[in-house]
């Protein structure tokens, strides 16, 4: 078994696309290739699988169709719904908050804003991930135009409370918007964008087995923003750019799968985590970064005194793929933001590893992963004079 495994635990970075969306995207080139802009009659075919799309995704989060506009992935959806809010709306104030611990892709954005002019409040977190509310509402005046706010930890799996945040927000400044970047929760968690006060949020297919290279943005209605990409007009303005109607049917079809299979695949998942959680605490020298109260499908742990890089070599050469924080930033040579931000000492971040389960994972693979780990890591920490 050991010299034949493969085993992805990386399924945060992305996941491995199921059957079912392979079939549809290989079908949707085949049979619906044409350009959903054009008048004749494939066009026509193309768009009305692009709106069936549309129609599914604004169900699941509770949102009308002519809200949600699809785009390349979680990137792009984060720069257009910020950066286009923001510029949009300058006018009526230029504060901006936001937390510590966003993905890369936000939190770059918010440093293009503080070049243009605008003020940007980082709130803290609490040693669980978890961010300060408190923080954020003390910062709150007239002159905040938004509050940004993800829904989970890319990192970590700690869960924000984005439903209590927002809500208390707009009671303090009504025409304060919300965003949240739900990438890491979209079909894993249900969301409301109405009861939860959410005025845009992101998302990503291929972080809940879909195709990569496709994603959408919810703005509501009343929001108005500033299109930084300029072309054809598809999607009302907002994000021109021909269709990618294969990616958008797969996205769909990953979303359909999900939609059924949520809370089963919580349940199992949450049994895979708990077993390599239960075996790291059995090993000296380790901190469970994650808990109970995060996402069950996020696991991360710190070995003291090691090296990320050195554990990854590791389990990859025992089958085991998984890694050492955000792919996005993983090879930059720093310690995680994250785990700095909740306080971690610089011995515990360098030693970070994130596990990241889907469904496809079983509690065998579970099992296998925390044997390796028991074998592993006391040889590794003697290396380094840990006992």
């Amino acid at each position: 078994m050991e010299n034949h495994i493969d085993i992805y635990m990386d399924n945060s970075a992305t996941t491995r696309p199921y059957d079912e969306v392979c079939d549809t995207v290989l079908d949707t080139m085949k049979n619906f290739y044409a350009n959903p802009s054009s008048l004749h009659n494939l066009g026509k075919y193309a768009e009305d699988k692009v709106s069936e799309a549309r129609r599914f995704i604004a169900k699941m989060i509770n949102a009308s169709e002519d809200e949600i506009y699809f785009t390349s992935g979680g990137t792009e959806s984060d720069n257009i719904a910020i950066l286009g809010y923001c510029r949009k709306n300058k006018r009526r104030g230029n504060k901006i908050i936001t937390t510590l611990v966003e993905h890369p892709a936000v939190l770059e954005c918010y440093k293009k804003l503080e070049e243009e002019g605008f003020e940007v409040f980082y709130a803290p977190v609490f040693e669980n991930g978890v961010v300060d509310t408190d923080a954020i509402l003390k910062e709150v005046d007239e002159n905040t135009i938004l509050v940004s706010v993800m829904h989970v930890n890319n990192e970590t799996g700690a869960i924000m409370p984005i439903g209590e945040i927002s809500k208390s927000v707009k009671t303090k400044n009504p025409n304060c918007a919300f965003f949240t970047d739900a990438v890491q929760s979209f079909g894993k968690l249900e969301i409301d964008v109405e009861t939860q006060n959410i005025d845009m949020l992101s998302s990503s297919a291929h972080k809940i087995g879909g195709p990569n290279g496709v994603g959408y943005i919810y703005i509501m209605k009343k929001i108005r923003i500033e299109t930084p990409v300029f072309g054809g007009g598809q999607e009302k303005t907002i994000r021109s750019g021909t269709h990618n109607v294969a990616g958008i049917m797969g996205f769909l079809k990953a979303c359909e799968i999900k939609k059924n299979s949520m809370d089963p695949d919580r349940e199992k998942i949450k049994e895979i985590k708990k077993y390599i959680e239960n075996t790291v605490k059995e090993i000296p020298h380790t901190k469970i970064n994650s808990t109970d109260e995060g996402l069950e499908y996020i696991l991360n742990v710190s070995f003291e005194g090691l090296k990320s890089e050195v554990i990854l070599h590791v389990l990859e050469s025992n089958g085991i793929y998984v890694s050492s924080g955000s792919a996005c930033s993983s090879k930059k040579v720093h310690t995680s933001h994250v785990l700095d931000a909740m306080g971690l000492k610089k011995k515990e971040a360098e030693g970070a590893i994130r596990f990241s389960f889907s469904a496809f994972n079983t509690i065998d693979e579970a099992k296998y992963v925390a044997s390796v780990l028991k074998r592993e890591i006391p040889i590794l920490q003697k290396t380094v004079n840990l006992r």
